[in-house]
């Protein structure tokens, strides 16, 4: 945006979920708009509306297919979506705790997943620990569904000791034993602190960069085709194939999950760009960051925080480290630059430093 302050204010209304109602205001308010802001703020208030239908047509699906599966479920943000003032690609919905596995089943049949695959003993766990459970479907917006069977935690556990699906993953008990998988949580973060256990961040949802925002983050992170680009986490290789087609940069990803290195293999394959995409199977601490001139990053922020000093002091000079979040960030060192990005199904806010 031309003016600087407003951009600042709809980076700060999409942090903190106001964007839509923000970007009307702006559009009535007596001072005059330079053309440019008035056409963003337009696309802002056209973007959430785009979100908002595609949001309710999905709670009617999903709400319809429980109804098949004989499950009495209710929407939530009805309201929100009704007005067109949704801002994320997210629907929840409430059902009762008896028929977690029948809904995610119902979910599993039009894409939505979660990364640990459910059995007795992990909806055992959910319906004991936990009060919700979020699925994705990693279409163009990476869709999320929320299932909710509670307003509260159901016991009074230290979140350090509430067990989560990974633990389920980690060691199988009888559902008779459900009860001992807090016993569970604390021999892995034992583990984890003593360095025997995994590093990373394996309790959180693995998401995806909204396709329609790649191309707005490279070009604020300031993309060349005489760049190497670097994607941490690179999931399934979205992000750099998208860099090397249409920007004609050499491309880097870098990712630890061994399922997610042979997808984004088989993808760099089917583009033709062997030449100039490369997946490294490593984890990000090991990433060789000397011959990069950006570094792209989206992460849940807690994992952003503590990567983001050792990021930048690996980097070489005139390198830039684009990060972006619809969540406020605090982050350390504070970025050069924060600024909002909107396209037609998407928005958030990218953060930058150069190095």
């Amino acid at each position: 945006m031309k003016d600087l302050a407003l951009g600042g204010q709809l980076a700060r209304a999409i942090q903190s979920r106001d964007t839509f109602d923000f970007a009307l205001r702006a559009l009535d308010a007596s001072e005059p708009l330079d053309p440019e802001d008035r056409a963003c703020l337009e696309q802002v208030v056209q973007a959430c509306r785009s979100i908002s239908k595609k949001m309710l047509d999905l709670q009617s699906q999903v709400l319809h297919l429980l109804d098949e599966a004989g499950i009495q479920a209710s929407g939530s943000d009805s309201d929100l979506l009704a007005r067109g003032a949704q801002q994320f690609h997210h629907c929840r919905i409430r059902i009762p705790v008896e028929h977690i596995a029948a809904a995610v089943e119902a979910l599993n049949s039009i894409g939505f997943s979660t990364r640990v695959a459910l059995d007795r003993v992990a909806v055992a766990l959910l319906a004991r620990y936990q009060k919700q459970i979020t699925l994705i479907r990693f279409d163009e917006d990476t869709t999320r569904v929320t299932l909710r069977w509670s307003e509260q935690l159901p016991n009074c556990l230290h979140a350090a000791l509430r067990p989560s699906l990974t633990d389920a993953a980690y060691l199988k008990l009888p559902p008779r034993l459900v009860a001992l998988y807090p016993f569970v949580r604390l021999l892995r973060r034992i583990r984890k602190s003593d360095g025997t256990g995994t590093k990373g961040f394996e309790d959180q949802d693995y998401l995806r960069t909204p396709q329609s925002l790649v191309s707005p983050l490279l070009v604020a992170a300031g993309v060349t085709a005489e760049d190497t680009v670097c994607d941490l986490g690179c999931g399934y290789g979205q992000v750099v194939i998208h860099a090397a087609e249409a920007f004609g940069c050499r491309a880097v990803g870098v990712e630890a999950a061994p399922e997610m290195v042979a997808a984004a293999r088989q993808s760099v394959d089917r583009a033709g760009l062997q030449h100039r995409v490369e997946i490294r199977h490593q984890v990000i601490e090991e990433a060789d960051l000397s011959g990069v001139d950006v570094v792209f990053l989206f992460l849940p922020s807690a994992v952003v925080n503590r990567l983001l000093p050792l990021l930048l002091k690996r980097m070489r000079k005139g390198a830039r480290l684009v990060v972006h979040e619809q969540a406020s960030m605090m982050l350390e060192p504070p970025p050069d630059q924060s600024l909002p990005l909107v396209s037609a199904t998407a928005l958030t806010v990218a953060h930058l430093w150069r190095v």
